[in-house]
């Protein structure tokens, strides 16, 4: 003979005679439709193994990316068709290209470094204004300064095998 009531709720502690048992499908549409519903109505038939397993909040998100992506893939696609269609009649008509030589087109693509205004001699990163030898006195020094620390903390790096 079995004592009543045969199960209990190893997390809120209720008691009943025969478990409720729900399908993956039926879980999912109970959590998509009330995000809270899992914590509140269905702690009692969901082990915390299947729901790890099972991990329903990803599959909520999922659901949602799909619906999303089916929902606005058309709109999407032409947009994006029509961005690639500006883009390439802008590359096709020269707008906004410049010509360089190979070392100017190397040390830009590559190096994201282009020659300085002021000395055009030497090259500085894109995002600065003028190169290291243009800059003034006071900055030069702090740049250097900078470059130095750097350099050893490379060097002190390299010699950890960091």
């Amino acid at each position: 003979m079995r004592k009543l009531p045969q199960y209990r709720c190893a997390v809120c502690q209720h008691e009943f005679d025969e478990p409720i048992y729900k399908s993956l499908e039926e879980l999912i549409t109970i959590f998509y439709n009330n995000e809270e519903a899992l914590d509140v109505r269905d702690k009692c038939f969901i082990s915390k193994k299947w729901k790890n397993n099972h991990n329903l909040s990803s599959i909520k998100y999922w659901f949602q990316r799909e619906k999303a992506k089916n929902k606005n893939e058309e709109i999407i696609e032409k947009e994006a068709f029509l961005l690639y269609l500006t883009d390439e009649i802008k590359y096709l008509s020269f707008e906004d290209t410049i010509t360089a030589c190979r070392r100017c087109a190397f040390n830009y693509d590559l190096k994201n470094m282009e020659l300085c205004p002021n000395c055009k001699v030497h090259y500085k990163g894109i995002q600065y204004q003028t190169c290291i030898p243009c800059l003034p006195e006071d900055k030069r020094k702090l740049v250097l300064e900078s470059i130095e620390f750097a350099k050893e903390m490379e060097e002190i790096h390299r010699k950890l095998g960091l």
